[in-house]
């Protein structure tokens, strides 16, 4: 099952993505300097837009990865363009 993990408001991890999910993330890491460190990184408005995109495209499970709970793609986007702000 597709799942993404954010974490910090950000990309944390990934398994199972497919096809359209993938391509999605990898227009993410495309745009900008991505940091190991998901405490360390700060996404531009920019990619804050494309995580959204990435989002959209999970057919599967979002999961915070500080508390495991599983978020509505709406909640997921709420936390990415609201955290840090």
């Amino acid at each position: 099952m597709e799942t993404l993990y954010l974490k910090w408001g950000s990309y944390k991890w990934h398994s199972d993505l497919q096809e359209p999910a993938r391509n999605a993330l990898q227009a993410y890491f495309d745009h900008g300097e991505h940091q190991l460190s998901a405490m360390a990184h700060k996404d531009t408005p920019t990619q804050r837009d494309l995580l959204c995109a990435v989002i959209d495209a999970v057919q599967g499970r979002i999961v915070n990865d500080w508390s495991g709970e599983e978020m509505t793609a709406e909640q997921a986007k709420a936390y990415v363009m609201e955290y840090d702000t």
